[in-house]
């Protein structure tokens, strides 16, 4: 949600109703990825090592709406000329940065953990209590160059890294524009492309297992990988759907970076797909959850 910051423009009826629109969409993204979390804890599924890798990346994508919201809320009701604007304003933006930057690092494990499993049949359990707090660290080193470069601030309508001089500004920031690529966009586009890439291979690696071995034995009509195949699928096919919604931001980026106005047209698109994250990841664990239920069932 951090894209309504390059409302520079000082437009405030479309910058109410782009950070209107986040806000609300956002919501009821965290609602739609809360529920499939409450089932799975009360299933005791989160005991499943799988299921609890995907929890992770739907808390990541739950608590960075959370942080979104109160991005937006706080410099629309606060004034901007308190002594302690710029400091929670500062804050704001360092914990979307953290949040981003974690839950790529879980979007990733969990790709890597099935990939490793499936083609592999190898697990990579024990090593979750030390990916978790290396992930933790390494996001906080990276959320905190923005604090070292003084950075962070109020972009636009938004507490985020800012890419001009100040809020209205027409005066570009190249140390903002270069921390937003290379902290956010770059890492974020980076990793989701090779996790979708993996996902891609891991898929295709399992049904030409299938197919071979159909075709050894011709009498196979429904073969257990296929079944594994359904299972994952919605799990796998997120990072290539994050990647999606990632890019109307990168291209919003790109054009903001330019000398050119801001476009509401893709200030609307990149804040509408960025607010979808959570929705698209509670989505995928409730079809997840759904499909291995069904599964359960039909073996009793």
């Amino acid at each position: 949600m951090a894209e309504a910051a390059n409302a520079t423009n000082c437009s405030d009826g479309d910058a109410t109703d782009i950070l209107a629109a986040g806000i609300v969409i956002s919501g009821v993204s965290v609602a739609v990825a809360v529920i499939p979390s409450i089932v799975m804890f009360y299933l005791k599924l989160h005991r499943l090592f799988t299921y609890r890798v995907a929890f992770y990346q739907v808390l990541g994508a739950i608590l960075y709406h959370c942080a979104g919201i109160l991005a937006t809320l706080f410099p629309l009701t606060i004034d901007h000329f308190q002594k302690h604007f710029v400091s929670v304003c500062q804050f704001a933006g360092f914990t979307l940065t953290f949040l981003f930057s974690l839950k790529l690092f879980f979007v990733s494990f969990i790709v890597v953990h099935l990939f490793i499993f499936a083609v592999i049949y190898r697990s990579i359990k024990r090593f979750e209590p030390a990916y978790i707090v290396f992930s933790v660290a390494v996001s906080l080193v990276i959320a905190s160059v923005p604090f070292m470069t003084k950075t962070y601030g109020l972009a636009g309508p938004w507490c985020w890294i800012k890419n001009r001089e100040d809020g209205c500004s027409s005066q570009i920031l190249l140390d903002g524009i270069i921390e937003q690529f290379a902290l956010y966009y770059a890492p974020g586009l980076a990793c989701l492309a090779i996790d979708s890439v993996l996902a891609a291979a891991m898929v295709t690696i399992l049904y030409l297992r299938v197919h071979r071995e159909k075709k050894r034995d011709p009498t196979i009509k429904w073969h257990p990988l296929e079944e594994a195949i359904k299972q994952i699928l919605p799990l796998v096919a997120y990072p290539v759907l994050f990647l999606l919604l990632l890019l109307p931001g990168f291209v919003n980026r790109v054009y903001g970076a330019t000398p050119n106005q801001p476009s509401v047209g893709l200030m609307y698109f990149s804040v509408v797909c960025t607010a979808l994250w959570g929705f698209v990841g509670g989505a995928t664990l409730s079809v997840h959850i759904l499909i291995m239920s069904y599964s359960q069932r039909a073996k009793l």
